[in-house]
């Protein structure tokens, strides 16, 4: 405006004003949760900033009174209301906005300063660009204020839907995991009596027979226990226990563990631990163990030749906390650069092999868990070359018994 008329004057500054005065109630939308407040106030900043620029004292030599450039502000401000608040708010605009055109108007036209009045009949004038502004100002209102209440009324619609949604969703998630819990009782009966009974005196095909009870049992106890995962997930019950652990120990027992599994279908299950690796962290032991034993499980479903190596890597960040980083590669199958953003989807399989089983779960839940501890999972693969998953979590160090760990070493070196 500077620019334009080539000098500051007072309609500036209340342009200035009242963009600050904006600026302001943008920012303090955190801390009120009000639509009528927001209405109110932007109302009164709209007339406040109309009627002090019709009555300044500096107006470029012109007549006093409402400024044409003005007239579309008006406007413009009913639909902001009908956005800002709801259908009652904007008639209220409409009813205040009115009267004050028809005052502005009025004074302009009383007030013809520096205008040539010779032959020029400013009552009718006045007259017929009032009718005209009301006119405006009582469609744009009308239609406003139709369009908010039906806005409103879906939106509202949608809110009560949604929370019928997410009512029907707790009620689900409690339903799974009552059920789970009931199924799992006799099921680990089951896993644990066909246990016994193939250790028992049988011949080949009742061991045969037992051990495929035992399976199944085992492979369904897994499905019942990702359920019951997922629904604590849902319903933000999944709770982190943290505890001192031997990470070392829990990945070697782990592959020893899952190497019986590897070796049946020929393959080999290998670990290396880089030698910065501290020995005792800090975290949820059990979650950190389902993780790396789901993206175990997933590397033996899907590899027919090679092996499955499990690294362990990582970096200290600052004083008693490290980076762990954790990498399960197979030479397994592979899945398609298309595929990778879908394989922490649920119910979709690794590598969209679905003729190979499950639920298409694991992996969404170890996304969840790994997020959970603060961390972050990806997946690296090439069809037909096999496929890399690897996840980061930072971990407070056990200070105390690394120390111990470092002394007992150092005498044991000594003697």
């Amino acid at each position: 405006m500077y620019l334009t008329y080539g000098r500051f004057n007072s309609m500036h500054v209340i342009s200035l004003m009242a963009c600050l005065v904006l600026f302001v109630l943008l920012n303090s939308v955190r801390y009120i949760k009000s639509h009528y407040f927001y209405a109110v106030a932007y109302s009164c900043v709209l007339f406040a900033s109309v009627l002090a620029t019709s009555f300044s004292s500096d107006s470029l030599d012109m007549a006093g009174g409402i400024n044409t450039a003005l007239v579309p502000i008006l406007l413009m401000g009913v639909t902001l209301i009908a956005l800002i608040s709801n259908w009652k708010s904007t008639y209220f605009y409409g009813l205040v906005a009115v009267p004050l055109v028809w005052f502005l108007f009025s004074y302009s036209m009383s007030n013809p300063a520096g205008w040539d009045t010779a032959g020029v009949d400013y009552g009718s004038l006045f007259f017929q660009r009032a009718f005209q502004m009301t006119l405006a100002l009582v469609l744009a209102t009308a239609l406003a204020a139709y369009l908010s209440k039906r806005v409103f009324e879906q939106l509202d619609g949608l809110e009560e839907n949604a929370c019928q949604a997410r009512e029907a969703e707790i009620i689900t998630a409690r339903y799974l995991a009552n059920m789970s819990h009931e199924i799992r009782t006799p099921l680990n009966g089951i896993i644990g009596m066909s246990g016994l009974l193939v250790q028992s005196d049988l011949s080949p095909t009742q061991t045969k027979y037992a051990c495929v009870v035992r399976d199944c049992s085992e492979g369904l106890l897994t499905i019942i226990n990702d359920v019951l995962d997922l629904s604590k997930i849902d319903a933000g019950k999944l709770s982190l226990y943290p505890e001192t652990f031997d990470i070392r120990h829990l990945v070697k027992n782990l592959a020893e563990l899952n190497s019986v599994n590897a070796r049946k279908t020929g393959l080999q299950l290998k670990v290396k631990i880089d030698d910065n690796i501290p020995q005792f962290l800090v975290g949820d032991k059990g979650r950190l163990r389902q993780v790396i034993q789901n993206l175990v499980n997933n590397a033996i479903k899907f590899t027919e030749t090679g092996g499955i190596y499990i690294f362990l890597r990582g970096e200290e960040m600052g004083p008693g906390r490290f980076a762990l980083r954790v990498y399960i590669r197979d030479t397994g199958i592979g899945i398609a650069s298309a595929d990778i953003p879908r394989v922490f989807e649920r119910f979709e399989q690794d590598g969209g092999a679905s003729n190979i089983g499950g639920t298409g779960l694991g992996l969404s839940i170890c996304k969840e868990l790994v997020g959970e501890m603060g961390g972050q999972i990806k997946a690296d693969s090439r069809v037909g070359k096999g496929t890399v998953f690897a996840f980061r979590v930072t971990l407070p160090i056990a200070a105390e018994l690394e120390e111990d760990l470092t002394a007992v070493i150092k005498s044991r070196s000594a003697a």
